[in-house]
């Protein structure tokens, strides 16, 4: 089942970014904003429900006058936000005056970033425990231990931590096949492919990534293992790219298992090309990442009704897959040498699917 919000108007006032300078405000929230075409943009500006003001507070003209450095950009828009899983409130695993630890459950953003806001975690939590401020990432699919500072100043504190490399962080996750025994080392380059911001902005540079696997233990009766998981390095997907790489895929991977996505252009990319760097300006990466870019916009597509808001005009889009939601990767333990003689120790129990 699914946990829903009703629409909502809401206003943002963003501060101008430095890739949109010397451009038209409806050209940036057209690429931005990409649920509605430019038209609707367009109309959005005309109407008013756009602005632009300059840094003294004076209103520019959005339709002649291209956005500049110290802009503020003032949108009111009809927030459509995605459903999320229905669940009960996470598990607090420690609370003290500093911190708030719990159990993130899958498929819930931890805080608000895109359509999401009502749906995540520390709103979710705010009724109950108060600000919270995120002291490091979680996926949104990815289940498991999450630390919450009760004030800036904590936060700032962890964060220095994990900035001095001080933080041990130990995943498990559920994999296809027989994974090897003993210890496995993987130190392959890592890069972000985000296909809506086209070629060659599209890709990221690759940075170097180290992940430490250990088998836990393998059931033959499913063909899967279980596996522990140590990054020494904080790239994004990581772990999940390093264990597609090694053969051996999380077993509900909607991503960089090739036998479940949907986007397999992207999969085969990511997983078979560690440094994209290698192919050099060819014809051959243009090609490969043009196949990327169409099969994004493809299942993009397909994810609308074809029916629009009768009070905004937005594309309505289907509910999520609930495959999509779930990912047998649980963040289970965190250790942190704040100081010499100061260290924090977090676990949460092991996931329902180990």
């Amino acid at each position: 089942m699914l946990r829903r919000v009703e629409p909502q108007w809401v206003s943002r006032r963003i501060n101008a970014k430095g890739r949109w300078f010397g451009r038209l405000l409806v050209d940036v929230t057209a690429e931005e904003f990409k649920a509605s075409s430019r038209e609707q943009h367009l109309a959005a500006v005309t109407q008013g429900k756009y602005s632009l003001r300059a840094r003294d507070g004076h209103m520019r003209n959005p339709l002649r006058e291209p956005i500049v450095c110290g802009d503020v950009v003032h949108l009111s828009m009809h927030r459509h936000e995605p459903p999320i899983p229905l669940r009960g409130p996470p598990l607090v695993c420690h609370s003290d005056e500093q911190y708030l630890v719990v159990d993130k459950p899958c498929g819930i953003p931890v805080h608000p970033t895109g359509q999401y806001f009502h749906h995540t975690l520390v709103e979710q939590l705010r009724a109950t425990q108060g600000p919270l401020w995120p002291c490091h990432r979680l996926d949104r699919v990815t289940s498991g231990l999450m630390i919450f500072a009760r004030t800036p100043q904590a936060a700032s504190k962890l964060q220095r931590a994990i900035q001095r490399h001080d933080a041990v962080k130990v995943y498990l996750a559920r994999v296809q096949g027989k994974f090897p025994g003993g210890v496995t080392l993987v130190d392959s380059p890592v890069y972000t492919l985000e296909p809506k911001r086209g070629f060659p902005a599209a890709l990221g540079p690759s940075r170097d990534a180290s992940t430490q696997f250990e088998l836990i233990k393998y059931d033959a009766s499913t063909g899967q293992s279980l596996v522990q998981c140590t990054p020494r390095t904080g790239r994004t997907h990581q772990i999940r790219i390093h264990l597609a790489r090694l053969g051996f895929p999380i077993v509900n991977d909607q991503l960089y298992n090739e036998s479940l996505t949907k986007r397999k252009q992207y999969c085969r990319f990511v997983v078979g090309v560690p440094s994209w760097e290698s192919l050099g300006d060819s014809r051959e990466l243009e090609n490969r990442i043009a196949g990327v870019l169409e099969e994004s916009r493809t299942l993009r597509e397909n994810k609308f009704t074809g029916q629009r808001c009768p009070e905004c005009a937005t594309p309505l889009m289907r509910d999520p897959d609930p495959a999509e939601l779930e990912l047998y990767l649980h963040s289970w333990k965190y250790r942190l040498a704040m100081s010499p003689d100061d260290a924090l120790s977090f676990e949460t129990p092991r996931p329902s699917w180990w």
